[in-house]
């Protein structure tokens, strides 16, 4: 479902800006938090519940027409580090 590696990205107005070649826009996404730094995009729980290590709050989440995913409480400009595995999205916040 997704590509294998890293990228790295910037919170812009409350958005996490996701690479276009992931194509996300067209997806239902789920968001589970690990920690205060530490998220996980996938399409499923059992994906997000196994890559977490955790079994913290999964909530739906819409990406938008121009692949950015909202973020709630995240500084503006923040960076961020993004590692696809085939079936989610790690997203580290960067100090």
């Amino acid at each position: 479902m997704f590509l294998i590696g890293e990228a790295g990205s910037v919170v812009h107005n409350g958005k996490i800006v996701l690479p276009s070649e992931y194509r996300l826009k067209k997806k239902k996404m789920l968001l589970m938090w690990k920690d205060d730094k530490t998220c996980f995009l996938g399409e499923t729980k059992g994906a997000l519940k196994f890559a977490s290590g955790t079994e913290g709050a999964i909530s739906d989440v819409e990406i938008d027409s121009e692949n950015r995913l909202p973020v709630v409480s995240v500084k503006e400009g923040q960076k961020v580090r993004l590692s696809g595995c085939v079936s989610t999205l790690e997203i580290q916040l960067l100090k």
